[in-house]
């Protein structure tokens, strides 16, 4: 079950990609618009080879370390919406500690 589930969050991923790459150029960001949607498309990928590998019969996993492999791919579309997020607001506002240093207002 937790395979097909991989494949199905990987084939959203993928559709979330495709759909986000449309906004890049309305972005405020776009760069940063462009490694979200890059990093969606990779992610994507990932999750649906990880899903089609736990379906197989070439890895033989327990319990444990079958979700010591799920639950990271679910973790991912945490760090995607802040990559998203960050297209909109940039970097200043969810990595506070990284504007800080940039602006030159860090360690001298």
């Amino acid at each position: 079950m937790s395979a097909l589930n991989l494949i199905r969050s990987g084939s959203l991923l993928i559709t979330t990609s495709l759909v986000w790459g449309l906004a890049i150029s309305n972005s405020r960001y776009p760069r940063i618009a462009l490694s979200a949607h890059l990093n969606l498309l990779q992610h994507g990928f990932l999750t649906i080879a990880a899903g089609m590998l736990l379906k197989t019969e070439m890895v033989k996993l327990e319990g444990w370390q079958v979700n010591m492999v799920v639950i990271p791919h679910y973790l991912i579309w945490y760090l995607d919406f802040m990559n998203v997020c960050n297209t909109w607001w940039g970097a200043s506002r969810t990595l506070k500690l990284a504007s800080f240093v940039s602006l030159g207002q860090g360690a001298k």
